[in-house]
């Protein structure tokens, strides 16, 4: 049975990655899309052949060929339209954060639970084909005691023209430490098992609220993480994963960009262990790039899970109860970086910490 779905605002990641991939997805068919400017609505619905157009979210919900949801406007929004499509009993995919703050999170999840739909939270790294690889060869123990999680992502989001003002405002869901964090305090979890317990955080801002930031963390069980973000500079994507008995690097932007090095291994040994191993990993690459590469394959596959889950009945891999705990993380950080202390998660307030005042160019530091 093909499901029907309805894209709730269209800009950013909607038309450059979800749309492209829900209308080459089998056993999908996007029937509605609701947005708030007339002209670029059509445009985009022309543009995608959709035949549903609504200036109004909640006619959108009244439509009955949609079967699912999809909310991709600002964080601010997500509650309200969150909470009107569960009631409209439509299966839910939320854009992340799932919320700006816990009382948000706890409503949707709660509502999530009452409803007989699926939901989930778009997570999207979860279904990178490197990350998954990563986690399966975490989990059979070929790094030993993971030590250290370092992970980096940058991008030139600042050279863009017309950032929408929500990107530029911590307290809207902007700027790194949360609109991109909330990826990563996820990941960390994923990789590991284990949450987070305790952050302290350095972050700059300047035309907008945290355009660069270093976050560090102590997960339960011992392990160290760190986050190292940047809106003002080239396009990069690392994860390392350090263990007592070897390293795993993830490079999200490579053609070939998962190597594994055993504890032990170095000079002509580390260089004859990668090329044997090169081979599978380029084969695998390029199978990957021929659809669009790792970042719009994680998108499909990220649809593909939601929507086998709708067919079982279940519930999907990155469920509301994992946005709650990423945007309580999320909260913790903005904390940490507005009084320049160590937070631990536990104790975080429910709203996100605004940004101080403060000279331009100067960083929040512990």
């Amino acid at each position: 049975m093909s499901i029907g779905i309805g894209i709730i605002g269209y800009a950013g990641a909607a038309s450059r990655l979800h749309l492209p991939v829900l209308t080459r997805l089998p056993g999908v068919r996007v029937t509605a899309i609701a947005g708030t400017t007339g002209e670029t609505l059509h445009a985009m619905a022309d543009r995608y052949a959709i035949p549903g157009r609504y200036l109004d979210y909640r006619a959108l919900l009244r439509d009955p060929s949609v079967d699912a949801v999809a909310i991709c406007v600002p964080p601010a929004l997500h509650e309200v339209i969150g909470l009107a499509a569960l009631e409209a009993k439509k299966h839910l995919f939320m854009e992340k954060p799932l919320a700006l703050s816990l009382g948000q999170c706890a409503q949707l999840v709660q509502a999530a639970e009452s409803a007989p739909v699926t939901t989930m939270v778009g997570f999207h790294l979860r279904w990178h084909r490197l990350v998954q690889e990563a986690q399966k060869r975490i989990a059979s123990g070929c790094l030993g005691r993971v030590e250290l999680l370092r992970t980096v992502f940058t991008s030139g989001i600042l050279r863009r023209a017309n950032v929408p003002a929500w990107r530029q405002r911590r307290e809207a869901g902007g700027g790194v430490l949360i609109e991109s964090g909330v990826h990563y305090y996820d990941l960390w979890r994923f990789l590991t098992g284990s949450r987070v317990e305790e952050v302290q955080v350095v972050s700059r801002s300047e035309q907008h609220n945290d355009i660069t930031a270093a976050v560090t963390a102590r997960l339960e069980n011992g392990i160290v993480a760190t986050a190292g973000f940047c809106q003002g500079t080239v396009d990069d994507l690392e994860i390392d994963i350090y263990g007592s008995a070897g390293r795993l690097r993830i490079s999200g932007y490579a053609l070939d960009g998962l190597r594994f090095d055993p504890s032990g291994c170095k000079g002509i040994k580390k260089l004859m262990t990668r090329a044997l191993s090169a081979p599978d990993r380029v084969l695998r690459a390029v199978r990957g790039a021929a659809i669009g590469g790792y970042y719009a394959n994680a998108y499909a596959n990220q649809w593909q899970s939601f929507v086998q889950a709708i067919h079982g009945g279940t519930q999907a891999g990155a469920t509301f109860a994992d946005g709650l705990a990423a945007t309580r993380v999320a909260l913790a950080v903005t904390q940490a970086a507005d009084s320049g202390s160590s937070v631990r998660v536990a104790d975080c307030a429910d709203m996100i910490a605004p940004v101080r005042e403060r000279s331009s160019g100067q960083s929040s530091r512990p």
